[in-house]
Protein backbone atom coordinates (compact mmCIF):
# COMPACT_ATOMS: atom_id res chain seq x y z
CA UNK A 1 0.00 0.00 0.00
CA UNK A 2 3.04 2.45 0.44
CA UNK A 3 4.76 1.58 -2.38
CA UNK A 4 1.24 2.58 -4.24
CA UNK A 5 0.82 5.69 -2.21
CA UNK A 6 4.71 6.61 -3.35
CA UNK A 7 4.26 5.48 -6.81
CA UNK A 8 0.95 8.16 -6.70
CA UNK A 9 2.73 10.78 -5.76
CA UNK A 10 5.69 10.20 -8.21
CA UNK A 11 3.19 10.08 -10.84
CA UNK A 12 1.59 13.47 -9.48
CA UNK A 13 5.09 15.26 -9.53
CA UNK A 14 5.99 14.51 -13.21
CA UNK A 15 2.58 15.66 -13.83
CA UNK A 16 3.07 18.48 -12.53
CA UNK A 17 6.44 18.78 -13.75
CA UNK A 18 5.43 19.02 -17.47
CA UNK A 19 2.23 21.39 -16.51
CA UNK A 20 5.05 23.46 -15.48
CA UNK A 21 7.48 23.32 -18.28
CA UNK A 22 4.11 23.22 -21.33
CA UNK A 23 3.05 26.62 -19.07
CA UNK A 24 6.56 28.61 -18.78
CA UNK A 25 6.69 27.55 -22.68
CA UNK A 26 3.51 28.79 -23.45
CA UNK A 27 4.11 32.24 -21.01
CA UNK A 28 7.78 32.70 -22.17
CA UNK A 29 7.95 33.04 -26.11
CA UNK A 30 9.62 35.96 -26.94
CA UNK A 31 9.69 37.21 -30.41
CA UNK A 32 13.15 38.24 -31.64
CA UNK A 33 12.96 41.03 -34.57
CA UNK A 34 15.47 41.14 -37.13
CA UNK A 35 16.07 44.68 -38.41
CA UNK A 36 18.34 45.26 -42.20
CA UNK A 37 21.80 46.56 -41.23
CA UNK A 38 21.24 48.97 -44.23
CA UNK A 39 17.94 50.07 -43.17
CA UNK A 40 16.83 50.19 -39.30
CA UNK A 41 13.34 50.83 -39.84
CA UNK A 42 13.36 47.78 -42.54
CA UNK A 43 12.18 44.46 -40.77
CA UNK A 44 14.02 41.31 -42.13
CA UNK A 45 12.44 38.42 -39.64
CA UNK A 46 10.72 38.09 -36.99
CA UNK A 47 11.68 34.62 -35.05
CA UNK A 48 9.58 33.51 -31.88
CA UNK A 49 11.77 31.72 -29.11
CA UNK A 50 11.89 30.35 -26.13
CA UNK A 51 14.53 31.92 -23.78
CA UNK A 52 16.83 30.32 -21.65
CA UNK A 53 19.76 31.12 -19.30
CA UNK A 54 21.96 28.64 -20.33
CA UNK A 55 24.28 30.39 -22.97
CA UNK A 56 25.00 26.73 -24.74
CA UNK A 57 21.23 26.28 -25.77
CA UNK A 58 21.77 29.14 -28.50
CA UNK A 59 20.75 30.19 -32.24
CA UNK A 60 21.59 32.60 -34.90
CA UNK A 61 19.60 35.13 -36.85
CA UNK A 62 21.22 36.66 -39.78
CA UNK A 63 21.13 39.24 -42.32
CA UNK A 64 19.27 36.64 -44.67
CA UNK A 65 17.52 33.36 -44.27
CA UNK A 66 20.25 31.44 -45.85
CA UNK A 67 22.97 32.61 -43.46
CA UNK A 68 24.21 35.92 -44.50
CA UNK A 69 26.78 37.58 -42.14
CA UNK A 70 26.15 39.69 -40.31
CA UNK A 71 24.71 37.05 -37.56
CA UNK A 72 23.07 37.90 -34.11
CA UNK A 73 22.93 34.93 -31.35
CA UNK A 74 20.08 34.45 -29.69
CA UNK A 75 20.11 32.42 -26.35
CA UNK A 76 17.18 30.11 -26.60
CA UNK A 77 15.21 28.28 -28.98
CA UNK A 78 13.49 28.38 -31.79
CA UNK A 79 9.35 27.30 -30.60
CA UNK A 80 6.58 28.90 -33.02
CA UNK A 81 6.90 30.89 -36.06
CA UNK A 82 9.77 32.54 -37.87
CA UNK A 83 8.98 34.56 -41.10
CA UNK A 84 10.64 35.96 -43.59
CA UNK A 85 10.24 39.49 -45.45
CA UNK A 86 11.34 40.63 -49.21
CA UNK A 87 11.03 44.45 -48.98
CA UNK A 88 8.07 44.54 -46.49
CA UNK A 89 6.26 41.24 -47.80
CA UNK A 90 5.93 38.23 -46.34
CA UNK A 91 8.59 35.32 -48.51
CA UNK A 92 8.89 32.86 -46.01
CA UNK A 93 7.14 30.99 -42.72
CA UNK A 94 9.49 28.51 -41.08
CA UNK A 95 7.16 26.44 -37.97
CA UNK A 96 9.77 25.32 -35.37
CA UNK A 97 8.94 22.80 -31.91
CA UNK A 98 11.40 23.32 -29.40
CA UNK A 99 14.35 23.84 -32.21
CA UNK A 100 12.73 21.34 -34.85
CA UNK A 101 11.47 22.59 -38.02
CA UNK A 102 8.32 21.11 -38.75
CA UNK A 103 7.25 22.75 -41.53
CA UNK A 104 7.74 26.04 -44.41
CA UNK A 105 5.56 27.80 -46.35
CA UNK A 106 6.92 29.89 -49.14
CA UNK A 107 4.90 33.03 -50.63
CA UNK A 108 4.40 34.35 -53.80
CA UNK A 109 4.89 38.72 -53.88
CA UNK A 110 0.70 39.07 -54.32
CA UNK A 111 0.62 37.26 -50.70
CA UNK A 112 -0.58 33.98 -51.85
CA UNK A 113 0.75 30.44 -51.06
CA UNK A 114 3.39 29.03 -53.20
CA UNK A 115 5.10 26.35 -51.27
CA UNK A 116 4.42 24.22 -48.30
CA UNK A 117 7.25 21.64 -47.04
CA UNK A 118 7.22 19.26 -44.52
CA UNK A 119 9.71 17.98 -42.44
CA UNK A 120 10.60 14.74 -40.52
CA UNK A 121 13.79 14.12 -38.73
CA UNK A 122 15.07 16.82 -40.70
CA UNK A 123 14.17 15.88 -43.65
CA UNK A 124 11.81 16.75 -46.58
CA UNK A 125 9.14 14.22 -46.73
CA UNK A 126 6.37 16.64 -48.29
CA UNK A 127 6.33 19.17 -51.25
CA UNK A 128 3.00 21.09 -52.09
CA UNK A 129 2.85 23.27 -55.23
CA UNK A 130 0.19 26.27 -56.02
CA UNK A 131 -0.27 28.56 -59.04
CA UNK A 132 0.06 31.88 -58.78
CA UNK A 133 -3.08 32.84 -59.81
CA UNK A 134 -6.20 34.16 -58.18
CA UNK A 135 -7.50 30.97 -57.83
CA UNK A 136 -4.19 30.17 -55.71
CA UNK A 137 -4.94 26.11 -56.72
CA UNK A 138 -2.90 23.17 -56.07
CA UNK A 139 -0.77 22.40 -58.93
CA UNK A 140 1.90 19.88 -58.18
CA UNK A 141 2.56 17.52 -54.76
CA UNK A 142 5.70 15.33 -53.69
CA UNK A 143 5.71 12.93 -51.41
CA UNK A 144 9.99 11.55 -50.14
CA UNK A 145 10.26 8.24 -48.74
CA UNK A 146 13.70 6.89 -48.13
CA UNK A 147 13.22 4.18 -51.38
CA UNK A 148 10.33 6.08 -53.67
CA UNK A 149 9.56 10.00 -54.67
CA UNK A 150 5.92 10.05 -56.02
CA UNK A 151 4.80 13.42 -57.77
CA UNK A 152 1.66 14.15 -58.39
CA UNK A 153 0.18 16.64 -60.81
CA UNK A 154 -3.31 18.72 -61.26
CA UNK A 155 -5.44 20.35 -63.28
CA UNK A 156 -7.84 22.48 -61.72
CA UNK A 157 -7.68 20.76 -58.78
CA UNK A 158 -7.69 17.43 -60.41
CA UNK A 159 -5.63 14.43 -60.33
CA UNK A 160 -4.42 13.89 -64.01
CA UNK A 161 -0.71 12.32 -63.18
CA UNK A 162 0.94 10.29 -60.86
CA UNK A 163 4.68 9.39 -61.32
CA UNK A 164 6.70 6.85 -59.35
CA UNK A 165 10.58 7.11 -59.03
CA UNK A 166 13.18 5.30 -57.28
CA UNK A 167 16.22 6.69 -57.23
CA UNK A 168 16.68 9.25 -60.50
CA UNK A 169 14.58 6.51 -62.38
CA UNK A 170 10.90 6.48 -63.30
CA UNK A 171 9.52 2.90 -62.59
CA UNK A 172 5.67 3.59 -63.07
CA UNK A 173 2.93 6.58 -64.63
CA UNK A 174 -0.28 6.87 -63.78
CA UNK A 175 -2.46 9.30 -66.15
CA UNK A 176 -6.15 10.31 -64.99
CA UNK A 177 -9.04 11.41 -67.36
CA UNK A 178 -11.31 14.33 -66.15
CA UNK A 179 -13.33 12.01 -64.02
CA UNK A 180 -10.70 10.88 -61.64
CA UNK A 181 -10.28 6.92 -63.43
CA UNK A 182 -7.41 5.88 -64.40
CA UNK A 183 -6.62 6.12 -67.89
CA UNK A 184 -3.19 4.52 -68.64
CA UNK A 185 -0.77 2.69 -66.69
CA UNK A 186 2.80 2.09 -67.59
CA UNK A 187 5.37 0.37 -65.39
CA UNK A 188 9.17 0.77 -66.22
CA UNK A 189 12.52 -1.53 -65.21
CA UNK A 190 16.03 0.51 -64.30
CA UNK A 191 17.12 -3.04 -63.88
CA UNK A 192 19.43 -2.26 -67.29
CA UNK A 193 20.24 1.73 -65.44
CA UNK A 194 17.53 3.09 -68.18
CA UNK A 195 14.12 2.71 -68.31
CA UNK A 196 12.76 0.22 -69.90
CA UNK A 197 8.68 0.02 -70.62
CA UNK A 198 7.44 -3.83 -70.27
CA UNK A 199 4.10 -5.23 -68.96
CA UNK A 200 2.27 -3.96 -71.85
CA UNK A 201 -0.66 -6.02 -70.95
CA UNK A 202 -1.17 -3.28 -68.52
CA UNK A 203 -2.26 -0.68 -71.18
CA UNK A 204 -5.54 -2.32 -71.46
CA UNK A 205 -6.95 1.21 -70.08
CA UNK A 206 -6.37 2.53 -73.61
CA UNK A 207 -6.09 1.64 -77.36
CA UNK A 208 -2.09 1.14 -77.63
CA UNK A 209 -0.87 2.02 -81.03
CA UNK A 210 1.31 -0.64 -82.66
CA UNK A 211 5.06 -0.49 -82.54
CA UNK A 212 6.02 -1.30 -85.94
CA UNK A 213 9.39 -0.57 -85.41
CA UNK A 214 10.04 -3.39 -83.18
CA UNK A 215 7.81 -5.47 -85.36
CA UNK A 216 10.06 -4.86 -88.47
CA UNK A 217 13.13 -6.25 -86.23
CA UNK A 218 11.51 -8.77 -84.68
CA UNK A 219 10.89 -10.28 -87.95
CA UNK A 220 14.46 -9.07 -89.46
CA UNK A 221 16.38 -11.20 -86.71
CA UNK A 222 13.71 -14.31 -87.38
CA UNK A 223 14.69 -14.04 -90.89
CA UNK A 224 18.63 -13.73 -89.89
CA UNK A 225 18.09 -16.76 -87.43
CA UNK A 226 16.28 -18.85 -90.34
CA UNK A 227 18.99 -18.54 -92.89
CA UNK A 228 21.96 -19.17 -90.30
CA UNK A 229 20.32 -22.20 -89.58
CA UNK A 230 19.73 -23.62 -93.09
CA UNK A 231 23.66 -22.61 -93.81
CA UNK A 232 25.08 -24.87 -90.57
CA UNK A 233 24.79 -28.92 -90.57
CA UNK A 234 26.21 -30.94 -88.13
CA UNK A 235 25.80 -33.21 -85.45
CA UNK A 236 25.56 -31.93 -81.85
CA UNK A 237 27.49 -33.45 -79.28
Amino acid sequence: MKRLNVLIIILVLLAFILWFKIANIGNGIEVYVNYSDENKHQILSETSYVPYYNEDISFVICQSRDGRSPCQKIIGVKHGVEKWYNKGVLEYEDFYDNGILLATNVYYSNGFIRQEITYKNGNIIEKKFYSQSTANELVKAFFYTPNETIKKYYVDNRLVKEERYRGKYLISRKIFDKDGLLKRLEEYSNSNGFEELFNPFLHRYEDMPPNDDIRKYQKEDSKRDENHSEGVSGVWI
